[in-house]
């Protein structure tokens, strides 16, 4: 993916975040799904895949399905995967033709341009740039930070916090 199209795509999360007041971090995902116009189930079984798709007429826009048994910072990254999903892919309040016209779920399958388009939505969505480097230099000791520390505060994995963190250029590539 090219740095223009991350620096897109953080743009529309920076746009959603604002548009639905969504605070950040997000401690509440079920909330903040709400906001959306969505609502989150969480399925039972070993082999449940993640997908996002419309939901019943007057109850809510979109039902993002995932797995009961995720740890937090799985559940919220899986989450804001299948809203990047939602918004860059399924026209869901961008581009109605597309919305009204999709009549099927997605699931999360391989390593597709779509699927890093997703990861990097759900990056900027959970950690917004400005917020990271806020939390990155108020705990920077030694010119050094703790991704335990900085995946803590945004409820999400380390190792998202490691990609975030190069990928904006406050964590090196070693």
């Amino acid at each position: 993916m090219d740095d223009r199209t991350r620096k897109s795509i953080s743009k529309i999360a920076d746009w959603i975040i604002e548009q639905f007041d969504i605070q950040i971090p997000i401690t509440d995902m079920d909330a903040a799904v709400a906001k959306l116009g969505g609502r989150i189930e969480e399925l039972e079984g070993a082999r449940v895949s993640d997908c996002v798709r419309k939901g019943a007429i007057d109850e809510e826009a979109f039902v993002i399905s995932i797995s009961k048994y995720d740890s937090v910072a799985r559940r919220n990254f899986a989450v804001a995967h299948e809203i990047g999903h939602l918004f860059l892919h399924m026209g869901y309040m961008s581009n109605y033709e597309i919305w009204d016209a999709y009549d099927s779920q997605t699931y999360r399958i391989g390593t597709t341009h779509r699927e890093f388009e997703a990861h990097e939505f759900a990056s900027a969505f959970l950690m917004p740039q400005k917020e990271f480097f806020d939390c990155v230099y108020a705990n920077k000791v030694d010119n050094a930070v703790s991704t335990d520390i900085l995946a803590s505060y945004f409820n999400v994995s380390s190792g998202e916090i490691v990609n975030r963190g190069k990928w904006l250029g406050v964590l090196l590539w070693r």
